[in-house]
């Protein structure tokens, strides 16, 4: 009994620190939410724009550098994904999250929408599932889940 005991207690100290890097790793988050202008005098129209938000928060312990990224979509998820852009088309990379803090940044919806129109000409009212995948200097890979989007809802633009 004592045996089953002690490889047990073995066996939970070799997985804590495995359990604690996954649970703390580091996280993505895409959405689709509105930008509009931040200047605003007397008599002006203001207007604001979709855009695609990155929040991307670096594990518990250790920073976390976007060293590089791609987008990539598919009109059938999860199989057939398309490389879209790189990322640093969008962003200024790399960007230095330190530990346990959170980063934002957007991607114009126009310009992405400009970039998908070509891999997918027939879609213009269909459901294009985007995702990102972004690359530490290490090769570690983090990768969002799939965000469903139109191509005329990326092009959306609204003024007041």
């Amino acid at each position: 009994m004592d045996v089953v005991g002690l490889l047990v207690g073995k066996l939970a100290e070799l997985a804590a620190p495995l359990w604690s890097r996954h649970r703390f790793r580091p996280r993505l988050r895409i959405d689709l939410s509105w930008k509009s202008v931040q200047v605003w005098f007397p008599g002006m129209r203001t207007s604001r724009w979709r855009v695609v938000s990155l929040e991307v928060t670096a594990s518990k312990s250790e920073e976390y550098v976007i060293a590089k990224g791609t987008i990539e979509a598919s009109q059938r998820p999860p199989r057939s994904w398309r490389p879209v852009a790189d990322l640093a088309e969008f962003l200024r990379l790399p960007v230095v999250i330190a530990a346990n803090r959170r980063w934002d940044g957007s991607i114009s919806g126009p310009t992405l929408a400009d970039a998908l129109s070509p891999l997918f000409p027939t879609v213009d009212a269909g459901t294009i599932h985007c995702r990102v995948i972004l690359e530490d200097h290490f090769k570690t890979r983090v990768v969002s889940e799939p965000l469903p989007l139109t191509l005329p809802e990326l092009r959306r633009e609204e003024s007041a």
